[in-house]
């Protein structure tokens, strides 16, 4: 906080701007803290964040790449430490000594309602009341053999219009072990992540593993609750919805989970994202940003082969927090060595959260920084959009409000192509009714599918079609879906570096190609690399919007016999 000195004499005006800002946060370390210690302590970091809270914000040692994120941001390597117990005691005096009264042992299944309470009252759980300290709530008592069907049940009844989108924070359910069960057991500590941004923003947090089932009690109060809520549309659900794992998470995208007339919410994939309360101080970028120079426009030469390589993942947030910035580090360490060299420092596409924008903005530029050093990397919408969604099925007024939001996210981050998911059997709707709509205000110029669950073909894409052009104009260029997950596993998805470049050398000369990266079989940096290397002379990569512009140039692809080996 600013002194009176510096508020009444203005010739210190600067001295007084240069102290403000070389405040450093307040930091804590939690990483061996117990589970009700870390519930306290996120808490308050939620609330110390908040616009009025501490002056330079707290900022909680709790995931591996905590401390690199600090040096990165605020430039503090050797951060100095306030002891946990003076930390708490000090946020409980700050909130007026407000408590919730919970037990973090035998009401762990509850502990992301407990988050929800603790947000809209601006109070603390802990498990004893301090001396002097003000009950605001005792969830011992209220919520006394509680589900967590109960539990979300009465938090919606009574704070609903107090949050401002959901959240889904697992409590430590063993959903991967028991993928078939309604009722799998707790394993793990609560996915802790996500807790200051919940308190923080108010989020309406809970965990119904059998939520997106139908014709049980727990999917009934999830339909209720997304049909009558104060939240804009479609809903943005932060953290993950991992029940159910067959085939992947397949509840993640959310927009799946109500099967009725609803279909109005979607993802943003923050689970284990901590200290995104402290990120989010920051006032959000709204401006549009500019990204590295984009090539000369490039005229189509049939006699080419052309491929776009996308980064993906970049819609989960805890990745962009982790392993995505050591894979930047590593491109632009690789691009420095040989800047000109287009095996060494190829065009390269990244997908990014747009949610970065608001949530994490000294992120995203710091990112951005990397890409205009390297001048060869560019950064793309994730999956779908605004939102991990799938828009397909979601109705036009939700669609309306899906497609502003995406032109928005890339205006601001100046962009023209995204990545898109849709649900397997909504893709001729899609392709009809969704997509075109882009080509209205030609904001969306290139759009990467990809089909979910994917081991299942697109089918509206005949054998050989490499892209469609939609849109009123036929400049939205609909790329046909073609996944890469790495080099461990069997089937289409799964190359090495000599099978993928094998395939790419031979496909008929004039083919435009995308192709959108996964890690999840072990796909990293390397594999591209290893790949760019061994291609053909006449295979070119280039950036994802130079892609779409050759599509454009080179016309339909509806009838050209053009061979394409299905991915």
């Amino acid at each position: 906080m600013q002194s009176g000195l510096c508020m009444l004499l203005p010739a210190l005006l600067l001295s007084c701007v240069v102290a403000v800002a070389a405040q450093r946060p307040t930091v804590v370390d939690i990483r061996t803290a117990s589970s009700a210690a870390r519930l306290a302590a996120l808490t308050c970091s939620g609330l110390a964040n908040r616009p009025l809270g501490a002056p330079a914000g707290v900022y909680l040692l709790l995931g591996p790449e905590d401390l690199s994120w600090l040096a990165d941001i605020v430039n503090v390597t050797e951060p100095t430490l306030t002891p946990l117990d003076e930390f708490l005691s000090d946020c409980v005096h700050a909130n007026l000594g407000r408590v919730v009264l919970f037990n973090a042992t035998t009401q762990q299944r509850l502990v992301p309602n407990i988050l929800t309470i603790a947000a809209v009252l601006d109070a603390v759980p802990l498990e004893r009341l301090p001396t002097g300290a003000t009950l605001v709530f005792d969830a011992l008592a209220v919520m006394a053999g509680f589900s967590a069907l109960d539990a979300t049940r009465y938090v919606y009844e009574h704070h609903v219009n107090a949050t401002s989108t959901m959240a889904k924070v697992n409590p430590g359910l063993d959903v991967h072990g028991h993928p078939f069960s309604p009722h799998p057991p707790l394993k793990d500590p609560p996915s802790w992540g996500l807790a200051d941004y919940i308190v923080k923003e108010r989020l309406f947090a809970f965990f119904l593993n059998n939520g997106c089932i139908p014709s049980s009690e727990e999917h009934a109060l999830v339909s209720r609750m997304v049909s009558s809520n104060p939240w804009p549309k479609p809903i943005a659900v932060w953290g993950y919805d991992d029940t159910y794992p067959i085939a992947g998470d397949i509840f993640e995208a959310e927009t799946d989970c109500i099967l009725n007339a609803t279909h109005n919410m979607g993802q943003v994939a923050s689970d284990g994202f901590n200290n995104l309360a402290f990120f989010s101080r920051q006032p959000p970028i709204q401006s549009p940003l500019v990204q590295a120079p984009r090539p000369p426009p490039r005229k189509y030469n049939a006699s080419q082969t052309y491929v776009t390589l996308l980064i993906g993942d970049g819609d989960n947030l805890n990745f962009l927090k982790g392993s995505r910035r050591e894979w930047m580090l590593d491109r632009v360490q690789r691009c420095a060595a040989a800047p000109s060299s287009l095996t060494e420092c190829f065009p390269l596409g990244w997908t990014m959260s747009p949610h970065t924008l608001y949530a994490a903005p000294d992120m995203y530029r710091w990112y951005l920084n990397q890409s205009l050093v390297t001048q060869r990397d560019w950064f793309v919408l994730p999956p779908s959009g605004h939102l991990y969604a799938y828009p397909g099925m979601m109705h036009p007024a939700d669609q309306a409000a899906f497609i502003a939001r995406t032109e928005e996210d890339c205006h601001v981050m100046n962009t023209s192509a995204l990545v898109s998911w849709e649900w397997f059997g909504t893709w001729n709707e899609s392709i009809d009714r969704f997509y075109p709509q882009y080509g209205v205000n030609s904001v969306v110029r290139g759009i990467f599918p990809v089909n979910v669950p994917y081991m299942i073909p697109v089918l509206p894409f005949g054998r050989t079609q490499q892209y469609m052009l939609l849109g009123e104009h036929r400049d939205v260029v609909l790329f046909r879906p073609r996944e890469w997950r790495g080099a461990k596993g069997s089937g289409s998805q799964y190359r090495t570096a000599e099978q993928m470049a094998a395939e790419l050398n031979g496909d008929e000369r004039g083919s435009i190609v995308g192709i959108y990266t996964t890690s999840d079989g072990g796909m990293n940096l390397q594999l591209l690399y290893d790949t760019v290397k061994l291609l053909a002379p006449h295979v070119q990569i280039v950036a994802p919007e130079e892609l779409a512009s050759l599509a454009v140039q080179r016309g339909g692809d509806d009838d050209e016999p053009v061979s394409l080996r299905a991915s």
